[in-house]
């Protein structure tokens, strides 16, 4: 392993080397890592030393937002998914509060809008889900189904999307 961390700093230094012949900086403050692999091998890899980019130590992060999908070192998907169900969640209160005064059709719109955009976004890379978290993203959707049509739990979520013509997550 030190091995590893000797061949990664010098890579870095010469990344640093490269982006001063250019004439180009790196915000080094804003520069963090992360290893990508198992719980085992992780476990492996001993006490972490120092990465750096020239005197500058680079901060190590068990999981990162990258262009809004949350990483983390096992690529697991379970923090994406709770940051998505918290911000799917403040739109379907928004959405509960409007109810009362929009049309079904105008619900329909805002749920398009708000809330599909926010499932849809970059899906094909999070895709691979285990079920117990795309169960819980597709809970979200069917409660929005419910709030927008005015039912309860006793008539089927199936039913609901298909009134209101939207694909289940998984077909999406």
């Amino acid at each position: 392993t030190a091995e590893l961390y000797t061949k990664v700093n010098e890579d870095l230094n010469r990344v640093r080397d490269w982006l001063l012949a250019n004439k180009l900086s790196l915000n080094v403050t804003k520069t963090e890592y992360m290893f990508l692999t198992t719980n085992f091998r992780l476990s492996n890899l001993g006490k972490d030393q120092a990465i750096k980019i020239g005197k500058n130590q680079i901060e190590r992060v068990k999981s990162t937002k990258y262009l809004g999908v949350y990483l983390n070192e096992n690529l697991k998907w379970s923090d994406h998914v709770n940051q998505l169900c918290s911000k799917v969640n403040k739109s379907i209160r928004a959405l509960k509060q409007a109810r009362d005064y929009a049309s079904l059709d105008i619900l329909n719109i805002i749920y398009k809008s708000l809330i599909q955009p926010v499932f849809d976004y970059c899906d094909v890379v999070w895709d691979n889900l285990d079920k117990g978290l795309a169960t819980k993203l597709q809970k979200l959707q069917n409660r929005a189904a419910r709030i927008i049509t005015f039912q309860n739990y006793d008539v089927r979520s199936a039913q609901l999307r298909k009134q209101l013509n939207w694909e289940d997550l998984a077909t999406r």
